[in-house]
């Protein structure tokens, strides 16, 4: 009996909590149609400051996280006040996101720059593919819009949402900006390799937990979880793993950044090149990370899983 009141207690409270998200996101939503562009920027701005001291559950989040990668070498004020800056960051992307729907292919070459691009152009001439290589940074949806709009055939490997209303949306804007998509729960492989032997992106965002199907590589100091599936997909096929990341310059402008495709030499034993393929990727991303880290979700746990304490278990 104690079980389900406890259980109807937590749905009751998830149930409350989503309606004032959703509630919130609707006023925000009608805030941001209705201003001109120029007072986006100081709303975002406060909206941030609000996020950071009145959502106590995604400050501690944050502030955990920010600890658990840089150990030592920043103090608490100064991990405090990254994380304000990470939460003015998420609000500028909540805000361009509700602008999405009314932005073109023009208006959205018109807010990034391209840096690096000979990068991703020369590992097309190998008629391979090309395994994107990414993460929840900067603005990461419009990184797909961008690359479409600027010609490139992208396939995105998704993680739907739990909130299935907020899943629509974002699926809805992907399906306007011409991205094509596929589910991560679903049968990849056939699809996937498909797509590179037409020697087009398949983007596969690779920062996450990966819990117990991941292998352990290092990030910021400590063993974590990883998806292989850039690795696997590069030993199978043959297709180079190019970096690409949204970097933000500003409120509606950024700069895509390319960087060099990942090499690495086979040594005949494919495990073994699964792990260091998956470490260079893992390495790429906390360079980016390190490069501006008020621009990566730090919410979520990247750390959540355990590395088991001999490579018997």
């Amino acid at each position: 009996m104690s079980d389900c009141v406890d259980s109807n207690q937590q749905s009751f409270k998830y149930r409350t909590v989503r309606f004032a998200a959703r509630s919130a996101l609707v006023m925000v939503y009608i805030i941001v149609r209705i201003l001109p562009l120029w007072a986006h920027r100081p709303l975002a701005s406060a909206l941030g400051l609000a996020l950071h001291r009145f959502v106590k559950r995604n400050r501690t989040l944050v502030t955990r996280h920010m600890s658990l990668a840089y150990g030592d070498t920043l103090s608490q004020p100064e991990i405090e006040a990254l994380a304000l800056r990470c939460s003015r960051h998420m609000a500028m992307n909540i805000f361009e996101f509700i602008r999405f729907p009314a932005m073109n292919s023009r208006a959205i070459l018109k807010a990034v720059t391209f840096e690096g691009e000979e990068h991703i152009q020369r590992a097309l001439e190998r008629n391979r593919g090309i395994i994107v290589l990414s993460a929840h940074f900067g603005n990461w949806e419009m990184l797909g819009a961008a690359l479409v709009a600027r010609g490139y055939e992208l396939t995105v490997v998704r993680r739907d949402q739990n909130d299935g209303l907020a899943n629509a949306m974002i699926q809805k804007q992907r399906d306007r900006k011409g991205i094509k998509t596929i589910p991560r729960d679903k049968p990849l492989f056939k699809q996937i390799v498909a797509l590179l032997k037409a020697n087009e992106l398949v983007a596969l965002i690779a920062d996450q937990n990966a819990g117990s199907d991941g292998i352990f590589v290092d990030f910021f100091g400590t063993p974590v979880s990883t998806f292989k599936g850039p690795a696997l997909f590069a030993t199978v096929t043959g297709a180079p793993i190019v970096p690409i990341f949204m970097v933000r310059e500003g409120y509606m402008k950024h700069r895509v950044a390319f960087r060099p495709p990942l090499e690495h030499e086979t040594s005949g034993d494919n495990d073994r090149d699964i792990l260091a393929i998956t470490q260079a990727c893992t390495t790429a991303i906390e360079d980016i990370i390190r490069e501006h880290p008020e621009q990566w979700m730090w919410q979520h746990n990247r750390w959540k899983t355990d590395p088991p304490e001999s490579p018997e278990n």
